[in-house]
């Protein structure tokens, strides 16, 4: 392990899996914030006077 390289890339388990751990996890991430989002949107939506 070289010093300097991202905390990111420490955590991953070695350098083949660090690009599939970084996907694994902005999947995750996304999949979250897209469900967060949608349930923001319906309230917003559902909410009288929001489409005017």
């Amino acid at each position: 392990m070289r010093p300097g390289i991202t905390a990111a890339g420490t955590a991953a388990a070695g350098p083949g899996r660090s690009a599939i751990g970084a996907l694994n996890n902005a999947g995750r991430i996304f999949a979250e914030f897209d469900c967060r989002w949608i349930r923001v949107a319906n309230l917003g939506l559902r909410r009288p006077g929001f489409n005017t």
